[in-house]
């Protein structure tokens, strides 16, 4: 690939990442294509072919599944109505709503509900230890994969080695991992992880890297303690044992890991990674 179009192609990805990041945090609101065309600054006939060129999806499919994707994880560790999951997704009526998703997942909104994955037999119990803590935003560099989430190492690698060109002091600097989506609900290919480092400055849109931030409030944060394929286990005694338990909600944002332990020095089985999700009343 020439330069001009490797040029072409970064900047592409850079367009497509910034609706990207808009649609997250504007999922509960109606989006046209109209509208987000405009976030990627192109005409809206090469914002569908460009969007489609580097996700693989159209825009409006990537906004429907994201939706109910929503709608399943609020299924499943909330008790709101199924209309009003159903109203938030979009949808004007149950009818529409239920059809969607049965045709997304297979079962009605009814049916999923309380469903526990098929690889546990048994309610879920709480972590041992839950932490109430507030935390102020974090500023970060970040680069995104999208796939399966044990893949997602490969991208700290180049993080890292960015990282150190920038002159960022790695051996003190905080590394995030930011897990958009639940690999129970949403398919494998379509997995957004980003890799973070705590950074104040500008991105390097040629090498992939983004700036962003970790957002303030409060936090509920259980520690897990091993290698990180086993993590989910943590995820879920967190998410589907202690949320249930409690008054809180959950906002509609990635959940924050972050890596107490350098995983070059540490046995895997000895490695501590805080998992943080960010909490809110049903009120707020």
């Amino acid at each position: 690939m020439t330069p001009k179009k490797e040029k072409t192609k970064v900047d592409y990805c850079r367009r497509v990442k910034l609706v990207q990041d808009y649609i997250a945090n504007h999922l509960a609101e109606p989006l046209s294509p109209v509208e987000l065309s405009q976030v990627a600054n192109l005409s809206l006939h090469h914002f569908h072919r460009v969007f489609r060129g580097v996700t693989g999806e159209s825009i409006l499919e990537y906004v429907r599944r994201l939706k109910l994707e929503r709608a399943a994880r609020r299924l499943r560790v909330t008790n709101q109505k199924i209309i009003d999951i159903a109203f938030d997704a979009g949808y004007s009526s149950h009818e529409g709503f239920t059809r969607a998703f049965r045709e997304y997942f297979g079962v009605a909104p009814s049916e999923f509900r309380g469903q526990l994955p098929i690889y546990l037999g048994s309610p879920i119990s709480p972590p041992d230890r839950v932490e109430i803590r507030h935390i102020n935003p974090i500023s970060v560099a970040q680069i995104r994969h999208v796939g399966a989430y044990g893949e997602s190492g490969q991208v700290f690698s180049r993080l890292l080695s960015w990282a150190v060109s920038a002159n960022i002091n790695v051996a003190q600097a905080r590394l995030f991992g930011l897990c958009a989506d639940d690999p129970d609900i949403t398919p494998v290919d379509y997995l957004r992880f980003d890799a973070c480092i705590e950074y104040h400055g500008r991105g390097d849109v040629l090498r992939g890297i983004t700036t962003g931030y970790i957002p303030g409030g409060k936090y509920a944060i259980a520690t897990h303690i091993g290698p990180y394929n086993t993590i989910l286990d943590t995820y879920l005694a967190l998410i589907g044992g202690w949320i249930p338990q409690t008054g809180y909600e959950l906002h509609d944002e990635a959940v924050v890991e972050f890596y107490l332990d350098d995983p070059n020095q540490t046995p895997p089985e000895q490695l501590r990674t805080e998992l943080w999700i960010r909490l809110r009343l049903p009120s707020d």
